[in-house]
């Protein structure tokens, strides 16, 4: 390292100076690099000082020479926690959160944390639930009555007919359409002796569809799934009414959208009618099923009905839901009752995996009207009949059942009630509501935020995504989006705050730190920080950068306490004040020293052709040098320095 020195020529009426001292410390104006702001490399520290006392400088040490030098930077640190924010967002629209920082006093935000936990997807499961409008269906003009030979024909039907259509001679009427996947019949007349007499209509495989006493007119009867009908009427050997007239009837085949319902809906029944399918009721489009009675003669000739214990007819859809756990759940339908018999031992249901959650007698049904439509509202799970195992601990892609019918509650012969011989129910916008744990990854979830994907948990519905960068305008703002029609969960955020500034010469606005070089070579530095807390932060810190030859002697809060600090040392790049100390707002006072590198021995005066002493008389010139102390305390990356030299007179001066 080379010399620096500096001569002077001085000529006073002065009878003898003195060079006391000839000082030089080191200035190091902290560059770029000497700075962080890293808060992982600010976790990292490890070492931690603390100093008791004030610096020991004798009181009979003057100070040489003092003054003030560049700043130092700090970063304060704060961390801004919202949590256990209850989410609520859709695939309408976007949700924005907004996050407040403390611009007022030029604070930023670095690093935003989510931690995402109970992701909750509530969605309608259940496809094509409202059904779908069916074409128009095919329409045959043709007459047709009850055929009582022998010639000529009364019209009226004869006595004690039986109505078996295996038997050719008890067939009244038969219509075929070849193609056809349901067909109905439209009397324009039809009259059979209430109670004592009964009109069958039959399917092509002789399986009773649909049976009819009374008088009524423009009457059509309920859609059959068969290409073949076949008419027969039961008598008694009394009265003998007109029986009927058709004039046409109507049919769907394959080339209408009749079977769409395939795609979407089942059916399961343990009667051999299999009398179910789409249409309309009252302008609404919906499925029917049927559960049809046995009708018989008793001995007093009186017609009745009998059904068996737990038949039922219903239509039931699968379904895969690729969730996790169930939390919560609703079933609702809309019915509409056809044909039913005031009698609550039969009624209408809803199953899930086969276990009942739902039923309704039909007595209560007809006392509140036919042919109406009706909708059990949303049932939600802790109101279903049984709920135990229902759902179970499902997980990704598990497969459900829902079905809706009729059931038979016991066997019992039904005789004087009306709509006794067969029970056809419409159903319409068939839901299953759920709300299980989700995936924020799944397709049909896609919960991001800002447009980024979130990194999935180890467990359903937990996610976690980190956000980095600097945000320094109000409000932050964190947009979520998702593919969900509802979704909820539970969202902790954590604002990482810093606040950029410098050092202070004492209490006041002046940038920079101050120092003294006392006779005894000592050089002390002293600044403060102004620190500030905003209001709804926590966790506070801050970082000093600091030359590299600095020792810290002393740390004191605003409350004149002497504080715990982290680094500080020589070697050190830093001093950290962390979340433990940092309690207090307001001006924080720092000591430290740092070696005087120059050495008294090696500082001389050029007088009589040798460098010699340490002083010199008015009248004389001379020349002064001195050097850098060539010891290991020396940094290696040192590249300059300043010299500071000190002449008093004989009077102090």
């Amino acid at each position: 390292m080379s010399l620096i020195g500096k001569s002077s020529v001085i000529k006073k009426k002065i009878s003898y100076l003195s060079i006391i001292t000839l000082m030089l410390f080191l200035m190091f104006f902290i560059n770029s690099t000497l700075i962080t702001t890293n808060l992982d490399r600010i976790d990292s520290i490890k070492s931690k000082t603390t100093i008791d006392n004030q610096p020991q400088i004798a009181n009979s040490e003057s100070i040489l020479f003092q003054g003030t030098e560049l700043f130092l930077n700090i970063n304060d640190t704060g961390t801004l926690y919202n949590l256990n924010q209850e989410i609520t967002v859709s695939n309408q629209e976007e949700e924005n959160l907004t996050y407040y920082l403390d611009d007022a006093h030029s604070w930023e935000v670095s690093k935003i944390q989510t931690i995402i936990s109970d992701i909750q997807d509530s969605r309608e499961w259940v496809n094509n639930s409202n059904f779908f409008d069916i074409d128009d269906s095919f329409r045959i003009y043709q007459a047709f009555q009850n055929d009582d030979p022998p010639p000529p024909p009364t019209h009226n039907y004869s006595a004690d007919l039986l109505n078996d259509p295996a038997t050719p001679a008890n067939v009244h009427s038969t219509f075929t359409e070849n193609g056809a996947i349901a067909m109905r019949l439209h009397f324009s007349r039809i009259e059979i002796e209430t109670r004592w007499d009964l009109l069958y209509i039959y399917d092509g495989n002789n399986v009773l569809q649909f049976s009819f006493t009374g008088i009524a007119t423009d009457f059509t009867t309920p859609w059959i799934a068969a290409d073949t009908l076949k008419i027969t009427i039961n008598s008694d050997g009394t009265v003998q009414r007109h029986g009927y007239d058709i004039d046409y009837y109507e049919f769907y085949n394959e080339s209408t959208n009749y079977f769409d319902f395939n795609n979407s809906w089942g059916y399961n029944s343990v009667t051999p009618t299999n009398n179910f399918g789409p249409g309309e009721a009252d302008n609404s489009s919906a499925m029917y099923v049927t559960l049809v009675g046995d009708p018989f003669r008793d001995i007093d000739d009186d017609m009745g009905a009998s059904y068996s214990e737990d038949d039922f007819s219903e239509i039931y859809q699968n379904i895969t839901i690729p969730r996790g756990a169930v939390s919560d759940a609703y079933i609702s339908f809309d019915y509409y009752a056809e044909y039913a018999m005031d009698s609550n031992e039969n009624y209408i249901y809803c199953e899930i995996n086969n276990k009942r959650v739902y039923s309704k007698g039909l007595g209560d049904i007809v006392d509140a009207g036919r042919r109406i439509w009706y909708s059990t509202g949303k049932i939600y799970m802790d109101l279903w009949i049984n709920t135990s195992s229902i759902f179970g601990n499902i997980q990704n892609n598990n497969d459900f059942n829902i079905s809706v019918g009729i059931m038979s509650g016991a066997s019992i012969d039904y005789f004087g009630f009306e709509d006794r011989y067969q029970q056809i129910f419409w159903f319409d916008n068939i839901s299953l509501g759920l709300t299980t744990k989700a995936n924020s990854s799944q397709n049909d979830i896609n919960l991001t935020i800002n447009g980024e994907n979130l990194i999935e948990g180890n467990q359903w519905g937990n996610s976690n995504k980190n956000f980095t960068g600097i945000w320094n305008i109000n409000p932050v703002t964190l947009a979520v989006q998702t593919n969900s029609p509802s979704l909820s969960f539970n969202l902790d955020t954590v604002l990482y705050g810093f606040h950029e500034t410098t050092t202070r010469v004492g209490q006041t606005t002046q940038e920079g730190v101050s120092y003294q070089i006392y006779e005894n070579g000592s050089v002390y530095w002293e600044f403060t920080h102004n620190f500030y807390m905003p209001s709804q932060y926590t966790d506070f810190e801050f970082i000093i950068s600091k030359p590299t030859n600095w020792r810290f002697l002393s740390v004191l809060d605003p409350t004149l306490q002497s504080i715990l600090f982290e680094g500080g040392n020589i070697g050190d790049q830093y001093i950290k004040i962390n979340k433990t100390s940092a309690v207090f707002p307001g001006w924080w006072t720092f000591q430290a020293t740092s070696p005087n590198f120059i050495n008294l021995t090696t500082t001389k005066m050029f007088k009589q052709g040798q460098w010699v002493g340490n002083s010199f008389i008015t009248g004389e010139s001379t020349r002064i040098r001195t050097q850098i102390n060539f010891s290991n305390e020396i940094p290696p990356n040192l590249i300059l320095t300043n010299a500071n030299l000190t002449i008093y007179d004989p009077t102090g001066s």
